[in-house]
């Protein structure tokens, strides 16, 4: 789990460095965390899943249904261990931070499904992630009997028909499996580890921008690079985010790789214009006064 000589940042790459089936989600999301809580104990929370996986495994038996398997875990989860969806303060950036969700039994969707998951799938519920637009839920079981729950909502559990009809906008979902079939791989497409842990540290970047954190920002960005490096937009906003907290270089840098890196098909020209307006300061000094590249047209974005 990490030697005591490698930082957290070291210990998210190696732990991302390989076949997204092979991650440890709940390992790599603390890894997450441990960059914004120095010292944290990662070994210690590794060890609080697994008690919480102890607990329920006593009462799953072999032969128990998968909805039974479910409403075992709903009740350990949200009776008695009360964690609960954090309605009042949803953009608190401890709600992403997995040791903080332990701790607090608060979370967001997707930090409680990331538990709820490590949980269940350690005692033989096959869970997996759903990536939606607007939100983030677990899918069990397979064909006619595939259900999806909501770790956020308490777990509560949808067919696939009552999961579609949820998104609104798409009318009554037909009852034909194969038309069923369709939108669900197009509205509720499945997530696999990578994305997951992505989609984390999206939601992290979004808050530390929203509240002028731009270095964690910055941590959120690179965290996400390691993990999708052809993400072209990514690389953008950590152009970005380097210009608003005035580091000139970085910002060139990655600006030109964001031009690279772009599809042919895409119009370069503003990020073109804005390298040239930016070069003059990079070459003079690594900081400037932010307001002066926020003058770039790229960086007021």
């Amino acid at each position: 789990m990490g030697t005591a000589d490698i930082g957290p940042r070291d210990n998210f790459v190696r732990s991302v460095s390989r076949p997204s089936g092979q991650i440890n989600l709940s390992l790599s999301c603390l890894y997450i965390a441990a960059e914004s809580v120095p010292g944290l104990d990662v070994p210690l929370y590794m060890g609080r899943i697994s008690e919480i996986s102890e607990r329920i495994r006593q009462r799953v038996q072999s032969r128990m249904s998968l909805f039974d398997s479910l409403y075992a875990l709903n009740g350990l989860m949200f009776d008695e261990l009360d964690m609960r969806g954090n309605v009042g303060n949803y953009y608190d950036i401890r709600n992403s931070l997995l040791n903080k969700v332990i701790d607090r039994k608060l979370g967001i969707p997707i930090s409680l499904s990331i538990l709820y998951m490590e949980v269940g799938n350690r005692i033989g519920i096959p869970l997996s992630g759903v990536n939606m637009s607007r939100h983030f839920l677990l899918s069990a079981g397979e064909g006619d009997a595939l259900v999806f729950v909501d770790p956020f909502r308490q777990g509560r559990i949808y067919s696939r028909w009552e999961c579609l009809r949820l998104l609104g906008g798409l009318g009554d979902p037909p009852h034909d499996s194969n038309k069923l079939d369709r939108l669900e791989r197009t509205y509720l497409p499945k997530a696999d580890n990578k994305l997951i842990l992505a989609r984390v540290l999206n939601n992290m970047k979004m808050i530390h921008t929203h509240t002028g954190e731009f270095d964690a920002a910055i941590a959120d960005a690179e965290r996400i690079h390691y993990l999708m490096p052809w993400n072209w937009r990514n690389v953008g906003d950590i152009a970005h985010l380097h210009g608003r907290s005035g580091h000139a270089r970085d910002a060139y840098d990655m600006l030109s790789r964001m031009v690279q890196m772009m599809p042919p098909h895409e119009d370069v020209s503003l990020q073109l214009d804005s390298l040239e307006m930016l070069k003059p300061l990079a070459e003079n000094d690594d900081f400037v006064d932010p307001e002066k590249i926020h003058e770039i047209p790229f960086f007021r974005i």
